[in-house]
């Protein structure tokens, strides 16, 4: 693989399962044709994120200043919804991260000062702002955006193995999505798991002390 590839959400998922006993045993190595079909689904939804995303700057520069609050309200939730999507895809989006920041910016100061004269609504869209601040930031880590992808790469039979994979900040972060219910079963299923995969001779070490890290991780 070329040193300066960026892997999509498909491919990335793939690259995971490579090799990894926790996924199922005997491990099952790299499939040519199956990385080829993952990166030819990450660049088509590469290209889908670029149509969007110019259609959402038109449809900002249209609604200027003077569009309705609820227009505004349902752009800033697209533009939202396009820079978590940037984090999955096979390319550096840098300025485009930078450009549907700027716009959300924008629209969440004429939103504060359009509720400056009422305190609880402006008290309610300082915390939502807050917990979107947080939210993006999270999403510096990969695996963060590729769990909240609902047709994401990463089905209910791989979220165990993936968290145990994953590096322990990466596994840190991800883990911020799951209350202390799940998070308790995720434990024993993860036992379990790491159980079955020891009793064919796999040293599981690195993957216990992420299972460590879930029992240890406060509500």
């Amino acid at each position: 693989m070329e040193s300066n590839h960026i892997p999509g959400r498909r491919e990335r998922q793939l690259l995971r399962s490579q090799d990894n006993p926790l996924f199922g045993w005997p491990p099952v190595p790299l499939d040519p044709t199956a990385l080829e079909a993952a990166r030819a689904a990450d660049r088509a939804a590469l290209e889908r994120f670029r149509e969007r995303f110019a259609q959402q700057l038109e449809r900002a520069v249209k609604l200027g200043e003077h569009g309705e609050g609820s227009e505004v309200m349902a752009l800033k939730e697209t533009l939202e919804q396009l820079y978590e999507e940037s984090f999955g895809l096979p390319a550096a989006l840098e300025r485009e991260r930078e450009a549907l920041a700027g716009l959300i910016e924008t629209i969440a100061r004429s939103l504060a000062q359009a509720t400056c004269d009422d305190p609880e609504a402006s008290a309610a869209l300082a915390e939502f702002e807050r917990a979107r601040a947080a939210h993006f930031a999270l999403l510096r880590h990969p695996l963060v955006g590729d769990l909240l992808d609902p047709e994401g790469p990463i089905g209910p039979a791989e979220l165990l193995p993936t968290l145990l994979s994953v590096p322990a900040e990466e596994f840190s972060a991800a883990l911020t999505l799951f209350d202390t219910l799940q998070r308790r079963t995720l434990a024993r299923d993860g036992e379990a798991l790491l159980a079955s995969v020891e009793g064919e001779g796999v040293d599981c070490a690195e993957a216990r002390r992420r299972l460590a890290m879930l029992v240890a991780t406060p509500s």
